[in-house]
């Protein structure tokens, strides 16, 4: 048996919803890649579909992609909400697409990673303040 293991940043809480909410009216494409299943153990309505897709066709990433050509993508947290918080918890990524004063600009869940100060002197206490500092910020509240 064969496996891979792959890691997606824990994105800072929020910062979804702050580019969707800045750019409202100016969205063109909304991309989210996850990937399953989301080894920091996040409880979401999106980790039970993700793993029936898994189950169903062995896939190990799911992508959803909505575009508009105008801009007027209307994304709210009631149909993106859940698998916006499973990419959140490190889950995979996203990508927005927008335009302002005829600026395009792609944001991506990689340039909003959570950044943590792991303390520690010998490998045993890194791990250990690594494993706290995952913990703390991949439950939900």
């Amino acid at each position: 048996m064969r496996g891979w293991l792959s890691f997606s940043p824990i994105t800072e809480k929020g910062s979804f919803w702050k580019i969707i909410n800045e750019y409202k009216g100016n969205i063109y494409k909304v991309k989210l890649e996850m990937k399953s299943p989301n080894i920091f153990g996040a409880s979401h309505v999106a980790t039970k579909i993700l793993e029936e897709i898994k189950n169903d066709v062995n896939s190990d990433v799911t992508t959803v992609q909505v575009e508009n050509t105008t801009g007027a993508l209307n994304i709210s947290e009631e149909g993106f909400g859940d698998y916006e918080a499973y990419i959140e918890d490190g889950g995979g990524k996203y990508e927005i697409t927008t335009q302002k004063d005829g600026q395009v600009k792609t944001h991506s869940s990689e340039t909003h990673a959570a950044v943590v100060t792991i303390d520690g002197s010998t490998p045993e206490e890194i791990l250990k303040s690594a494993y706290g500092q995952l913990i703390k910020y991949s439950v939900r509240h």
